[in-house]
């Protein structure tokens, strides 16, 4: 499982744009969550593969928008 972009901890990779990076929800989870936190990111939303926003954190093929946190 991976941590995400900047950089860092691998497992899907993200795509930097803008200081923001589109990682699988799937290589994230609640334990990346804390992973990216204590790297001064967080998921700023997560989005369907179509652009739209997810109703919740279950669905399938989840991006999860990852940026600075502030």
């Amino acid at each position: 499982g991976g941590g995400g972009g900047g950089g860092g901890g691998g497992g899907g990779g993200g795509v930097w744009a803008g200081g923001f990076a589109l990682v699988p929800w799937s290589a994230v989870g609640e334990a990346g969550e804390d992973r990216l936190a204590a790297g001064g990111l967080s998921v700023r939303c997560l989005r369907r593969a179509d652009g739209s926003l997810a109703g919740s954190d279950d669905e399938d093929g989840l991006v999860a928008v990852v940026a600075k946190a502030y």
